[in-house]
């Protein structure tokens, strides 16, 4: 009960900071065509690095789950999963607005966007493992292991 209480005041945390660092941003520098393209950076970046804990706080629960087998590890990957994906689109989706503002075209194929495509993909493939077996433990156990070695893709988007 303690730790799912801590892990939504985490979130809640997470969100309102997101909020804080968005409202608080500074205008632009005379690097960026316009105020408001330099503002949404001030948003983009935190939602990205938040996904990235998201993504680790999903392996973590998945390697607990696979030692202990408790329910409740499961569900806190489950969880943590679920908001780093929507965390990650939201990043991609302000990452294509930015880019559309300062160099005229949302999505011209860089290695970064390519690769967040290719996380989006492994991280959305994870929801259909999770429907692809009958029993709770077997879905559990898989979806641990899965989130686990989904996560050791998600450094190669800070290079």
């Amino acid at each position: 009960m303690r730790l799912q209480w801590a892990f939504g005041v985490f979130l809640l945390l997470c969100a309102a900071g997101v909020t804080v660092l968005y409202v608080l941003a500074p205008q632009a520098g005379p690097a960026f065509m316009s105020p408001k393209t330099a503002k949404i950076l001030f948003l983009h970046v935190p939602v990205a690095m938040q996904s990235s804990l998201f993504f680790l706080w999903s392996a973590v629960a998945g390697v607990a789950y696979l030692i202990k087998r408790r329910p409740v590890w499961d569900h806190h990957s489950r969880a943590a999963l679920e908001v780093g994906f929507l965390f990650a689109l939201l990043a991609t989706l302000t990452g294509m607005v930015f880019a559309d503002q300062q160099w005229g075209v949302a999505w011209d194929w860089d290695p970064r966007q390519q690769y967040i495509f290719i996380l989006l993909l492994i991280y959305a493939a994870y929801f259909a493992l999770r429907l692809g077996f009958t029993t709770y433990e077997q879905t559990a156990a898989y979806a641990a292991a899965y989130a686990v070695f989904g996560f050791l893709t998600v450094p190669f988007l800070v290079w």
